[in-house]
């Protein structure tokens, strides 16, 4: 991970346990809803481009705490493939068992930041894509984005303080150079979730 994502990223993960228990709880609870609706969306759009499945909701789930729970013999599993093997239980009578208010602060304690950077800060991106595309956040993080604007943005809103920043440029500058690197100009590309180019604009770099 880049100096910039690692910090940007633990901005996001320290707004999010800076909450109460059951504000964290229903914040997590509602993104994996969100996530679902946007996934299970453009899963059925031919053409879109996306290298998507519908599983991906449910490996969100399996990481977050979520288990399957038999209501016939009340046994938890961690995962689909668990339930297949086991002849006294069928995906037909397991439901979600929803982790505990603890549970879910113990989880993302326990991920490292590139476990936190690809699971939350990539749930976030599908669950808030539209309010993203709505206040002009920026691109989440994807192979054609680095998502610095998305996450920024992400972080204000959590924090409930502050401005959305719409050209993050001079803040981003003065972040590089307080980690003692050397900022020089050059005009990037931004692509979409698509990869499409949306934007061109300035960035700073480390000169090899």
């Amino acid at each position: 991970m880049k100096n910039m994502t690692k910090k940007l990223t633990q901005g996001v993960r320290d707004a999010l346990l800076a909450m109460s228990d059951k504000e964290l709880r229903e914040t997590i609870l509602e993104w994996l809803d969100r996530a679902d609706e946007r996934l299970l969306y453009e899963e059925c759009q031919p053409g879109n481009g996306r290298a998507m499945y519908p599983e991906l909701a449910d490996e969100f789930r399996f990481a977050l705490g979520y288990r399957l729970r038999s209501t016939a013999t009340g046994k938890q599993y961690s995962s689909v493939e668990q339930v297949g093997a086991n002849d006294d239980d069928s995906l037909v009578d397991v439901v979600w068992a929803i982790p505990e208010e603890e549970e879910v602060r113990d989880i993302l304690l326990s991920f490292s930041l590139q476990e936190f950077y690809h699971i939350v800060i990539g749930l976030a991106g599908y669950a808030l894509a539209d309010k993203a595309e709505e206040h002009q956040w920026g691109p989440a993080p994807s192979r054609g984005s680095d998502g610095y604007e998305f996450i920024r943005n992400l972080k204000i809103v959590l924090q409930g303080t502050g401005k959305l920043i719409r050209d993050p440029y001079e803040d981003m500058k003065a972040e590089w150079e307080s980690m003692g690197l050397e900022w020089e100009d050059t005009e990037v590309a931004v692509h979409d979730r698509f990869g499409d180019v949306a934007a061109v604009r300035r960035e700073g770099y480390h000169p090899l």
